[in-house]
């Protein structure tokens, strides 16, 4: 069943505002038509970096697409333009143009694009795309010396990419039942066929998600001839890139002219050769691989920069939580004057935390995209919170805050260590700075005797702040916080997600806040 409308609209995106910066106008139209049908709340357009700047001053905006090529001032300068201001730093910035230069993409890389998407495109990209850009912006101070030797020369690791596209697909266009059986017989072995009798027919067919990849058109055919066909695929900026090769039985080099002036690829004359035939299609279909390839190679330096600029925040970020725990350790040690069991015991598995976190570099970029299943092991969570707890306490005596929780030493849920004490420690550690002066922190466990998971509260008096409660859990979202990074609820939303639970909130003025974490539960 094809999807609706509505059915395509993400809720994220029903509150939030795009700027769109092209200079052609069907392009603008195009991308308008597709943000909209995401759900975006409002979108602005312009048509060049200029009027685009003009737009962001005097409007909140959320999202930016810009094209690379347009006049007074390209989308490389606009984008290095807001990543210099600050109050437009952050905004996620996708680029959306047909420079496939691997030079300019990696000038866009190091200028802190969002997302980089090589046109042709569709509606499934632009949504991926948009969906990387809100979780990971790209700050605008770059991680790489541009000047160096980086993640970004990715010649040697992309250089044997192949694409796995087998079944390429060709779109017959012909009113002549016989001529597509000929072709049918010709092509059904190497590619995927398609096949139509009119040229309505045909532009309703490259109205859809999935488009060929190569057209066969006839030119002399009822109600809409091949020429119209053709201006019409290539005045639509979807459709623009697919080749079309023109087979006739018209020989006059007027109409020849007239094909390729207008965008056709090649021309063939019937009766067809089938060697000929299919050496210039084989021809075509290769240039189409090559292109996908290339924007294959593009898309993985982008990967590389995000990688690289992940692994430097998560670990930089969350290393900061077991070595509090040290510290606050061997403070004690100090103040005590001897050697304590239980502090000792604690700095050491602190330790060894730290080591496993700098072990597993590659954690947030694999829960990112779902590869790599974490093992699951019964955990005490008496044990688990009591290292938690302990090592907040510094951050608790600055504001005076109390942390209560009563756990039955029996409680045991499974989980992964690791994973876990990311979780709850970023968890505690943000329910205590958004904690007013003197405030408590009351953790407390459900577990139905009948259920399979255990639900842990962590609430506290302070109210998450409307503008950031729809994208709480995105990646770089904070509030309030002098030194905040944002990566914290981020951190462990994807850390419950991988061990098959999953966070939530309530947050109200009247009721305070309460983090709830659903995991596992062992059988009682």
């Amino acid at each position: 069943m094809p999807k609706t409308k509505d059915s395509l609209i993400d809720e994220r995106y029903t509150t939030l505002t795009a700027l769109i910066v092209d200079d052609h106008i069907p392009m603008q139209k195009v991308i308008k038509s597709l943000l909209t049908t995401l759900g975006f709340f409002k979108i602005f357009i312009a048509s060049n970096g200029v009027d685009a700047l003009s737009i962001i001053k005097l409007h909140n905006i959320d999202l930016i697409v810009s094209d690379w090529n347009m006049p007074r001032m390209h989308g490389l300068e606009l984008l290095q333009t807001v990543r210099a201001e600050i109050n437009t730093a952050n905004i996620p910035f996708i680029m959306l143009t047909a420079n496939i230069d691997q030079e300019n993409v990696k000038q866009a890389i190091l200028s802190g694009v969002s997302a980089y998407i090589i046109k042709p495109f569709n509606m499934n990209s632009l949504k991926r795309n948009i969906n990387r850009a809100f979780s990971s912006p790209i700050p605008k101070k770059p991680l790489i010396d541009a000047t160096k030797k980086s993640a970004l020369d990715v010649t040697d690791s992309t250089e044997h990419i192949k694409l796995n596209k087998s079944n390429n697909s060709i779109l017959i266009v012909d009113d002549e039942p016989n001529n597509i059986t000929v072709l049918t017989e010709l092509l059904k072995e190497k590619y995927t066929l398609q096949a139509c009798l009119s040229g309505v027919k045909a532009l309703a067919i490259c109205n859809q998600e999935q488009l060929p990849d190569l057209i066969l058109l006839d030119i002399m055919m009822p109600e809409m001839d091949g020429l119209t066909v053709c201006q019409h695929l290539k005045n639509n900026p979807l459709t623009e890139h697919i080749p079309i090769i023109f087979i006739s039985a018209l020989t006059q080099t007027k109409d020849v002219v007239k094909g390729l002036s207008i965008g056709a690829a090649d021309y063939i004359t019937k009766p067809i050769s089938p060697e000929i035939t299919l050496a210039r299609i084989n021809i075509h279909m290769k240039q189409v691989l090559q292109r996908e390839e290339v924007a294959l190679q593009l898309e993985t330096m982008i990967e590389n920069m995000r990688l690289k600029e992940d692994i430097e925040r998560i670990i930089h970020h969350d290393l900061k939580n077991p070595l509090a725990v040290i510290i606050s350790a061997a403070d004690t040690l100090k103040q005590q004057k001897a050697y304590s069991k239980e502090e000792v015991s604690l700095i050491t598995e602190s330790a060894e935390t730290i080591k496993e976190m700098i072990d597993e570099q590659m954690l947030i970029h694999q829960l990112e995209n779902n590869s790599t299943e974490r093992e699951l092991l019964p955990i005490n969570a008496l044990e688990l919170f009591n290292k938690v707890v302990y090592g907040q306490k510094d951050k608790c005596q600055i504001n005076n805050i109390l942390v209560q929780y009563k756990i039955a030493k029996s409680i045991k849920f499974f989980g992964n260590q690791l994973l876990c004490f990311n979780l709850f420690n970023n968890l505690l550690a943000n329910a205590i700075e958004a904690s007013p002066a003197n405030g408590n922190v009351n953790i407390t466990i459900e577990q139905e005797q009948s259920s399979d998971v255990i639900i842990f509260n962590i609430s506290n008096q302070g109210m998450i702040p409307e503008k950031i409660q729809a994208r709480f859990f995105d990646k770089f979202i904070t509030e309030g916080k002098e030194n905040g990074t944002g990566l914290g609820t981020y951190s462990a939303k994807l850390s419950a997600l991988a061990q098959g639970g999953d966070v939530s909130f309530s947050s109200t003025e009247e009721n305070g806040t309460t983090l709830t974490v659903t995991l596992k539960a062992m059988p009682s």
